[in-house]
């Protein structure tokens, strides 16, 4: 999309949305299609950051992988609040692509958890029942019904745990339609656009300063993920949400032989298999970010690590050939849940951060912040995603 000149400031809006990724469009949408004036900036192409980079996948279920071990169970423990968040959203994907009059690639085709060992399936069977608590419907099988779900598993594999109520969509057709569905209703969308400021406007509400001029809004919402920080503190706010910098990789196209989402319950792997055939191997192997904002670099050691168990555990892949690697940049809150709400001390600006299940969320966190701007009573609970919990003193 070209860039387009930012309105001057005699042009208002009633929200200026700052982020043109998954999560900003589905607030544009929610909010043109209740008749809000939205207008959405991004510094650069529109969802080129996180979401362009995301595997799409629609998560329901606690990944273990090194997570558990890493941050321990009471983390985890936290983490598992957000279950029945992802569930309404499951449900909400399901239905978004007719919605939107747009094939999305959606497929809800479950995800299963491996297990190699008799540990992982004790630990398997305690995520389970912390799911359930929260409405999760994963179920463990042993090794025969683990290879009628998935007959490409290692040998070794012992069993699993198999959750139905997940699946896929393509993260460019999804964020593409949002876009075109929330333009359709009189949503503006600017790319190229870099806000330098949020001030408050001394007839009410904010004015957002950009390097293209400035605009006059009731209420601004950062939706922008990794670089919200930056905003955020120019404005009085500081959040504990540090960046780490993520790779993923794509091998060649073949005929369909992985139909579900895969993950191990100890080892640090994801995989799918989208609609063309190729596999996305995942799992948060780590890249380089550098001091530059825009500097990330693949690593070879995350490159053979992820590539070395995707062959272990599922045997076919290691015939394939890698095309490519890329990186990104995320951020997460220490807690492991979404930052959701009005900024602390902030009558018109509020923020959307997701946590790592940022792609299956969008449709929950936009409709909760939209509920909010109307002060309405939303039909998910916002209180756990209180953005004041996050907040660190600034220096």
């Amino acid at each position: 999309m070209a860039s387009l000149t930012c309105p001057q400031l005699d042009e208002s809006a009633d929200v200026v949305v700052v982020g043109g990724g998954i999560t900003g469009c589905a607030i544009a949408y929610r909010l043109a299609s209740e008749g809000f004036g939205a207008v959405v900036l991004d510094k650069r192409q529109l969802y080129t950051q996180a979401s362009n980079s995301n595997a799409g996948n629609i998560h329901q279920q606690i990944i273990p992988g090194s997570v558990f071990e890493k941050n321990g169970w009471p983390w985890v423990e936290t983490f598992a609040k957000t279950i029945s968040y992802n569930v309404e959203a499951g449900q909400e994907w399901v239905n978004l692509g007719e919605q939107l009059d747009v094939d999305i690639d959606f497929k809800m085709v479950g995800g299963i958890v491996v297990a190699e060992t008799a540990e992982d399936m004790a630990m398997l069977e305690r995520k389970i029942s912390l799911e359930r608590r929260y409405g999760g419907t994963s179920e463990m099988v042993d090794a025969a019904q683990l290879r009628a779900l998935a007959p490409y598993v290692s040998e070794r594999c012992v069993g699993g745990s198999f959750c139905a109520e997940e699946g896929r969509a393509n993260p460019h057709k999804a964020v593409a339609a949002l876009a075109r569905a929330a333009r359709g209703k009189g949503a503006k969308f600017l790319s190229g656009v870099e806000v330098a400021d949020v001030r408050d406007d001394v007839m009410g509400g904010q004015v957002v300063v950009t390097d293209s001029g400035a605009i006059r809004a009731r209420h601004v919402v950062f939706a922008c993920g990794a670089e919200s920080d930056t905003l955020l503190k120019r404005i009085g706010y500081q959040l504990n949400n540090p960046r780490r910098a993520i790779q993923t990789m794509v091998t060649e196209a073949v005929s369909p032989f992985m139909h579900r989402l895969f993950y191990h319950a100890r080892r640090r792997i994801t995989m799918k298999q989208v609609a063309n055939g190729n596999v996305i191997i995942g799992g948060g192997w780590p890249a380089q970010h550098g001091t530059q904002e825009d500097y990330t670099r693949t690593l070879s050691e995350s490159i053979s690590g992820a590539a070395a168990i995707a062959q272990d555990v599922v045997p076919r892949v290691g015939d394939l050939s890698l095309l490519r690697a890329w990186a990104s940049v995320i951020a997460q809150p220490v807690d492991g849940l979404p930052v959701v709400g009005r900024v602390p001390g902030k009558e018109n600006c509020w923020v959307v951060i997701p946590n790592n299940n940022g792609f299956t969320l969008a449709p929950v966190l936009s409709r909760m912040i939209v509920e909010m701007l109307q002060e309405k009573r939303s039909s998910s609970d916002p209180s756990l995603f209180d953005p004041a919990r996050a907040a660190v003193a600034m220096t």
